[in-house]
């Protein structure tokens, strides 16, 4: 769909160009940055965004106008957002907020989403857990404000519970770097401490240990002193019964890592739900929300739970037509050369699954996938705006198919290095297939090709 709307936008825009008056050419601009954008060629819709401001004459303040910067100013968000400029994106974000609040329309849950979604990476980066907090929060209303107004469009719901996830994966990975730092910390004030000082060296340890159960187990203490009721409930009934303590003040700083991490599977096995009934297994947006569950699952060692979601994830980077890049066409090696490591990804992390279940035969189910996911990438002429990261995506891939022992592997992986052969690669093509076939010669003479 995004290959079609590209091929007639395309055509339609040098039409626009020449025509008089800007109304159209306008249009044509916004609407061809947009699908950039979800092709994740955002200089090109940096650009086109850039020349869009350039010929709009329009004031904010005149009758309707916020309707064209509501919408002109979040595509700038999300571009700047997807260069990773967050800073601006944020800007542009809140730029679209205050536009419909100075025409006395009331924000939006799609201008708490943008703005919240930014304040957390600013939250993460900097290590702030409490705008991280903050950031949730925000996020979460935009989730309410939405089921209010337009709960019927399940496709953004689901989105917005990936952004609430992976703010809990930030929490966690935050919490860990904190536990991390606190055990250096605390190492280093033994390793200061006089040798023959050995009860002095001990107490403030024990002192710092007292405080923190007394935090963590400020629930537990309630109860045993009789100051709860039935209906009352501590931290610990929370964890029990999986209620979101999470979201009171009391509780949310003293969750551990792994059901923070936890919780971010909850929000994005969701989300992974919503977009499998209402797009498809294989659409590009369940697609990578498969790979976030399954990269999830592998971090929290459920091994065999990742693997159908990889596999999801193999056949929709197989099939998609966004998130590569320009290719060949645009030169943005950068952003191919990302999404070139994203697949990769996807292929190491089917590969760690199944070493650490010992699943070899498994691996078979994984053929036709790596097959088109190789040649998809060839047909955007990612193997000529980058060769090396194009290598490592075909030899990683021949290797997951021999990896799998069956007979007919050796077979299969020869046939995908040599349908991937572009010009670009030549010289490379005989270092893979020299390793190949050194590959191939440990295994039986019968598994030969």
């Amino acid at each position: 769909m995004l290959d079609r709307a590209d091929a007639i936008m395309s055509t339609i825009l040098p039409i626009c160009r020449k025509k008089k008056g800007k109304l159209w050419l306008v249009k044509a601009l916004n609407f061809y940055a947009a699908i950039r954008a979800k092709q994740s060629r955002y200089s090109e819709s940096l650009e086109f965004l850039t020349e869009l401001m350039e010929i709009l004459n329009l004031e904010e303040s005149e009758p309707g106008a916020w309707r064209v910067y509501d919408m002109v100013y979040r595509n700038f968000g999300v571009t700047y957002e997807g260069l990773g400029r967050t800073e601006e994106a944020l800007i542009y974000f809140e730029k679209a907020m205050n536009v419909k609040v100075d025409a006395g329309i009331a924000a939006t849950w799609f201008d708490m989403w943008d703005i919240g979604r930014m304040k957390s990476i600013f939250a993460f980066h900097s290590r702030n857990e409490s705008e991280l907090w903050a950031a949730i929060d925000t996020v979460k209303n935009a989730l309410d404000l939405h089921e209010r107004d337009e709960g019927s469009d399940k496709v953004m719901c689901a989105k917005i519970l990936h952004t609430v996830g992976e703010c809990y994966v930030a929490l966690a990975m935050q919490r860990e770097a904190a536990s991390v730092d606190q055990g250096e910390e605390e190492e280093g004030q033994l390793a200061d401490s006089p040798s023959d000082d050995e009860q002095g060296r001990r107490m403030p340890r024990k002192k710092k240990k007292k405080k923190r159960k007394e935090r963590v187990g400020k629930g537990r203490r309630r109860k045993k002193e009789g100051k709860t009721t039935a209906n009352s409930k501590t931290d610990d009934d929370d964890e029990e019964d999986g209620n979101n303590d999470d979201d009171h003040d009391d509780g949310r700083y003293q969750l551990p890592p792994e059901k923070l991490f936890r919780k971010a599977l909850e929000y994005l096995q969701k989300s992974h739900a919503l977009f499998k009934k209402h797009k498809g297994p294989y659409n590009p947006l369940t697609g990578k929300q498969a790979e976030s569950v399954a990269q999830l699952l592998l971090r929290l060692k459920d091994y065999s739970k990742a693997k159908p979601f990889l596999l999801d994830a193999l056949i929709s980077a197989g099939t998609r037509q966004s998130a590569w890049g320009g290719g060949g066409e645009s030169g943005e090696d950068e952003d191919s050369s990302e999404a070139l490591r994203n697949v990769q990804m996807i292929v190491d992390n089917i590969l760690n699954a199944h070493r650490e279940t010992e699943d070899r035969d498994g691996l078979s189910r994984y053929f036709d996938g790596l097959h088109a996911l190789v040649q998809n990438a060839k047909a955007r002429g990612l193997g000529t705006v980058d060769p090396t990261g194009y290598e490592g995506l075909v030899f990683k891939s021949a290797m997951a198919i021999i990896a799998s022992g069956t007979p007919d592997s050796p077979r299969q992986a020869l046939q995908l290095v040599d349908n991937a052969r572009t010009g670009a690669i030549g010289e490379f093509q005989g270092q893979m297939l020299a390793t190949l076939i050194d590959s191939l010669a440990a295994l039986p003479a019968s598994q030969h090709p």
